[in-house]
């Protein structure tokens, strides 16, 4: 499977993503929340199916108390948003399954991309910190993301080493009831996974 194609469709529609932002060019010492209380998935079924990706994939999109999110996915406030755009199941799954899920570049089911950054975009897993004055993207090299469910609430924890100067090991945890929002139709990829921060 060729590299810049995997990501090509996810590339894009972060492009009006990343050109409605203000990002920050003096970054200050980021202090990402450990706290998520919102957020959502994105199911896409066989997303890659045309790269001879028999895989289902979902993105994992969480925030912390302090961001508010409206009726069409805009962000406002500030605070943490924690990002995985694909995170790979079996072809039998459609909902996260309790596991461990760990950064990996087999894609292979319980795996998720780490982040990149692509012809000046991310992709695959990254946190956002948004202040009043813009936001920072910082790519996550490696880590874990575990998975409890309890009754209709999700419990999901990270361990996530950010590519950073500090190198930093991010520990967060979302606890809640996670809706699901199922977007295998194309028309509404491009459009769902376009994200706004103002």
């Amino acid at each position: 499977m060729s590299y810049p194609n995997v990501y090509i469709l996810m590339l894009s529609a972060l492009v009006l993503t990343f050109a409605s932002c203000r990002r920050t060019t003096n970054e200050p010492t980021l202090q990402f929340s450990p706290v998520l209380d919102k957020g959502y998935v994105s199911f896409y079924g066989d997303y890659y199916s045309a790269e001879g990706l028999d895989r289902n994939v979902l993105s994992v999109d969480l925030y912390s108390p302090g961001i508010t999110l409206d009726s069409v996915g805009r962000i406002s406030g500030t605070g943490t948003n924690v990002y995985l755009s694909d995170v790979f199941l079996t072809p039998k799954d459609i909902f996260l399954p309790e596991a461990e899920y760990r950064s990996d570049t087999t894609y292979e089911p319980l795996t998720f991309l780490a982040g990149i950054e692509y012809e000046g975009f991310v992709s695959g897993a990254y946190l956002l910190n948004i202040t009043e004055t813009g936001y920072s993207v910082v790519l996550v090299n490696k880590g874990t993301m575990q998975v409890v469910q309890q009754g209709d609430s999700t419990i999901i924890r990270f361990e996530l080493l950010l590519n950073n100067a500090d190198r930093t090991l991010y520990k967060g945890e979302y606890r809640g009831v996670l809706p699901y929002y199922d977007f295998r139709d194309a028309a509404d990829v491009k459009r769902k996974t376009t994200r706004y921060v103002r």
